[in-house]
């Protein structure tokens, strides 16, 4: 191991303090329901992580042998420094769904920009799909198509089913804005570490589809948090009216309206 060993590690965990520093500031998820989000991060990494094995025993995920990489391993091809990734990735789904959400009940202009973000995705994702796919000769394969769905159909299904009673589903404006951000976030930060050696793959069993230097497949992973994670979360009771007060306290637009309303106390739950 290099000197450059610990590299990818304090990234992440950098990336992680900055994203608790947003949360703490604003209240979006672990600082303003800490025990029902630290459950929904930890089963989102418990699948994500399953996921990880199944495509390592496959063959398809493979360490980079770039050397920014601590060399410690929680099993065969899978480095430490990938649960440091599936954490910080559950958390940003979380924070991004609940940023999202605020600005969109700030209404006028934020809420027509939230709802812009799909858009933009599509002209910004697309073209890149085309160019990326275009220079990268290879032999198609299903394989990881098929891992992709074994695990991202039961998510879908079960993101729908229990999302219709906390009003979330997956075809929702507000899953499709977290999720064009994450896809994007995606697409820069996938391609960088393909780059750098962090990660790598038998490109024999993707399907050739590519954004930037990433395989298309590797977007099945936002797609699953982005509708799954903000579902569970409310199941376990951590949004909902906690997320109407902090908006209509942080707006000033909403400020006259707060004061006419009824005073609540600290300590009682507002009914979603």
């Amino acid at each position: 191991m290099t000197g450059t060993g610990w590299v990818y590690a304090t990234v992440l965990v950098i990336s992680a303090l900055c994203m608790l520093v947003v949360d703490r500031r604003w209240r979006l998820a672990l600082f303003r329901a800490p025990l029902p989000t630290a459950l929904t991060i930890a089963s989102c990494v418990a699948v994500l992580l399953l996921w990880d094995l199944a495509g390592i025993r496959l063959g398809l995920f493979i360490r980079g042998a770039g050397p920014w990489q601590s060399g410690l391993q929680l099993a065969h091809e899978l480095p430490v420094e990938e649960l440091l990734f599936l954490t910080f990735l559950s958390h940003l789904t979380l924070v991004i769904d609940a940023g999202l959400s605020r600005l969109r009940a700030l209404g006028g202009a934020f809420s027509r920009a939230v709802g812009l973000l799909p858009t933009l995705g599509v002209l910004v994702l697309l073209p890149l799909l085309l160019v990326s796919t275009a220079r990268h000769d290879g032999n198609a394969s299903m394989t990881y198509l098929l891992l992709d769905a074994a695990f991202l159909v039961p998510l879908l299904l079960l993101a729908a089913l229990w999302g219709g009673g906390v009003g979330r589903r997956p075809w929702d404006s507000s899953t499709r804005a977290t999720l064009a951000v994450l896809a994007l976030l995606t697409a820069l930060f996938d391609s960088l570490l393909i780059a750098f050696g962090i990660i790598d793959y038998d490109w024999s069993l993707t399907s050739g589809v590519r954004v930037g230097l990433a395989p298309v497949e590797d977007f099945a992973y936002v797609l699953a948090t982005a509708t799954l994670a903000p579902v569970v979360l409310r199941r376990l009771g951590g949004a909902g009216a906690a997320t109407a007060r902090s908006t209509r306290s942080s707006s000033p637009r909403l400020a006259a309206d707060q004061d006419q309303r009824p005073v609540i106390p600290a300590d009682t739950e507002e009914t979603p």
